[in-house]
């Protein structure tokens, strides 16, 4: 379905495939693949050079920060790489190693989950649905309630950036019809579709912080770029009487107000929309340490989870004596019996061990699976998905 039929939006990967969801036009997929990956990278690089510049994570000078930043990364590393190989949790206690791990892997990891819904193909189909998820809706249909994302083990909120990357682009390339008064206008009027995003993590409370810092990005770099075009103006008004630049100074003021007002609106409702929560996921869904998860499990929309399970794959996978494949444990139980019809969940990991024992206990429980595509999927040069990926849907 490359619409919605309600206020004719547009899905604009739909637009390049054929009925068996193989691109058709593949200039206009390499267009629309080029233009969505420079989209991504123009948000992700802001996001990230606000964070290095945040001082409140940052040493006194920049010796003593470029050393702090070496060794922590240096120690953190090692303990990731003993987690992965030993199926273990790993340890996020330090704020300097938060950061490290943070600018390092944001990046990477926000891509992966954009590529993948941002990507087309028969192999990707519960992809494709999860993407539909957050295409833009129309002024009639500003009561549609937010999409419901539980992020887990999402650290410093990686899936809810990508996912508010994905929503603003799918805005943003709806068509646009030309008309001689009023130039181009959108078709209908457009705004990017709400997402209410849960990171569910074991160390929550250590996370919240950046979580503040990298989603708030957004909203101020945007008010910004609003300033900018007013300093234009500026010089434009110099060249007026003085009378009238007076009283376009006066304008500008108001209006200077207004979108300040806006900005800590946005900023505000930006904070809104993303909180942490704490979960542990070797625990059934039921005990108390995940009872926010539990609280959320049965009205998520879309449920992911990236290199969490496998780190935590001792812990997770159950040898089942009557069956030959492994069940998986833990609060995947839980979310694979509460979650709702229609329900998604992502997977993307650095092995692919877990993925069989995961899959098998999905159609346990009535889901739709799917391991991912043979191949990285690719919006192009340097921008692949991940290696390793599953997916499951709710009947």
């Amino acid at each position: 379905m490359a619409t919605n039929s309600s206020a004719n939006i547009v899905d604009p990967v739909a637009l390049c495939e054929d009925s068996k969801g193989r691109a058709f036009s593949k200039r206009a997929a390499m267009d629309l693949n080029q233009a969505s990956g420079e989209y991504f990278n123009r948000k992700v690089k802001s996001i990230i050079q606000h964070l290095e510049d945040t001082r409140s994570y940052c040493n006194a000078d920049n010796k003593s920060k470029s050393k702090s930043s070496k060794d922590a990364a240096a120690s953190m590393y090692h303990r990731l790489w003993e987690a992965v190989r030993h199926g273990s949790p790993a340890n996020f206690t330090n704020q300097d190693e938060l950061l490290v791990y943070t600018v390092d892997r944001l990046p990477g990891r926000c891509r992966y989950l954009y590529a993948l819904l941002m990507a087309g193909g028969p192999e990707l189909e519960i992809c494709s649905r999860a993407r539909r998820l957050f295409l833009p809706t129309t002024l009639e249909d500003r009561q549609q309630s937010p999409v419901k994302v539980c992020s887990v083990g999402g650290g410093p909120g990686i899936d809810h950036i990508a996912l508010s990357v994905l929503r603003s682009f799918l805005a943003e390339v709806q068509p646009r019809q030309e008309n001689e008064e009023t130039a181009v206008i959108p078709v209908v009027s457009i705004t990017a579709r709400e997402v209410e995003t849960i990171v569910f993590d074991l160390y929550a409370e250590d996370w919240l912080p950046i979580i503040r810092v990298v989603t708030a990005e957004e909203a101020e770099s945007q008010g910004q770029r609003r300033g900018e075009g007013k300093t234009e103006e500026a010089e434009e008004a110099e060249e007026v009487e003085e009378k009238e630049v007076e009283e376009k100074e006066k304008e500008v003021v108001v209006v200077e107000e207004e979108e300040k007002e806006k900005e800590r609106e946005e900023h505000n409702q930006e904070q809104k929309k993303v909180t942490a929560e704490y979960c542990n996921i070797c625990e059934p869904l039921t005990a108390p340490c995940n009872a926010a998860l539990a609280r959320s499990a049965s009205e998520a929309d879309l449920f992911v989870f990236q290199f969490v399970l496998h780190e935590n794959a001792s812990h997770l996978v159950v040898k089942e004596k009557e069956v030959e494949e492994n069940r998986v444990g833990g609060c995947m139980v839980g979310i694979l019996q509460d979650a709702k019809a229609g329900a998604i969940i992502i997977c993307t990991d650095a092995s692919h061990h877990l993925w069989p024992a995961l899959l098998a206990t999905g159609c346990d429980y009535g889901w739709s699976v799917a391991s991912g595509p043979k191949t990285r999927v690719s919006l192009g040069s340097n921008f692949t998905g991940p290696k390793w990926c599953c997916f499951l849907e709710k009947q």
